[in-house]
């Protein structure tokens, strides 16, 4: 049955926008960039697990840049300034990081704003697009994944998923004439039997797992292998994820490097400490992935 539900979900991917080979390789160092969708998964760490057991050998490393509620225009990252200081920021964090593949996941939040919104999308994310080849030619859309009609109180979100589609298309389109790859994730989800959400939305940690699958496939034309350490595996990328969040969102940024500085930033030499132990972690998900203890 394993295999029969594998083949159903790589079929509708290929089908739909792929990437046309498997773009990791060993030693790859790949960033995840997008809002919700990426950065709740810090809380689950399905989509990193399903990707890291199709490549045991690789030692891939993977760095989640995910902001909730954020868009191309990196708004969300503002802090205390501008969107255009947002932007910045989404940009150095990457440049930061070094990364050799990058994940983009946006359009979800944007097509709220329905046609209306659509030309502002492409224009921001065609900008992203011009900053991220700067620091690498290997970067795959994700489209927006779909909204789910869990029936009242709840709102019925077939409207919206109409806009997302919509935002998909283009999306789509730009992919194609960047000649970066595309995967749409949309239509294979909405194929997966639900629920898969707690509000219509956000993802549960089964969602994630099942949606994970999704696009692990879709990237690694992989199936995923049978483990009995998987559960320990996950646990180790969940400890690094933390770690990484951690030093990627510290929660007194303000007092650590904002405007309050001067109260306790000399205690942002920590910020600095938890990236390496982040590094560590990474170390302990490699030998497990390779069959070695923990």
């Amino acid at each position: 049955m394993t295999r029969l539900i594998s083949r159903f979900f790589l079929f509708g991917i290929l089908t739909t926008g792929a990437i046309s080979a498997a773009p990791f390789q060993a030693g790859d160092r790949v960033v995840l960039i997008g809002n919700t969708f990426f950065e709740r998964d810090t809380l689950y760490g399905h989509l990193e697990t399903a990707i890291a057991l199709r490549y045991p050998e690789h030692d891939l490393i993977f760095r989640n840049l995910g902001w909730s509620g954020d868009n191309v225009h990196g708004e969300s990252r503002a802090y205390f300034g501008s969107r255009e200081d947002g932007y910045k920021h989404l940009v150095r964090h990457v440049q930061e990081l070094k990364p050799s593949v990058i994940l983009v996941n946006y359009g979800a939040n944007a097509a709220y704003a329905g046609p209306d919104g659509l030309n502002a999308f492409i224009a921001g994310y065609t900008r992203l697009l011009n900053d991220l080849e700067k620091v690498t030619k290997r970067i795959v859309l994700v489209s927006p994944l779909p909204c789910e009609n869990l029936g009242a109180p709840l709102p019925d979100m077939q409207a919206q998923n109409q806009r997302v589609i919509s935002y998909l298309e283009a999306i789509r389109h730009l992919a194609s004439e960047r000649k970066v790859d595309f995967i749409d994730l949309y239509h294979p989800v909405e194929k997966i039997a639900g629920p898969l959400t707690d509000n219509g939305i956000h993802f549960t940690e089964s969602g994630y797992r099942r949606v994970g699958e999704a696009l692990a496939l879709a990237l690694t034309h992989k199936s995923r292998p049978s483990r009995a350490d998987e559960e320990a595996i996950r646990q180790a990328i969940l400890k690094k994820k933390a770690l990484f969040f951690y030093h990627f969102r510290p929660q007194n940024e303000t007092y650590l490097r904002g405007f309050r500085k001067r109260e306790q930033g000399n205690n942002a030499i920590e910020i600095a400490q938890l990236a390496e132990l982040a590094a560590r972690q990474d170390q302990v998900v490699h030998r497990l992935l390779k069959g070695g203890a923990k």
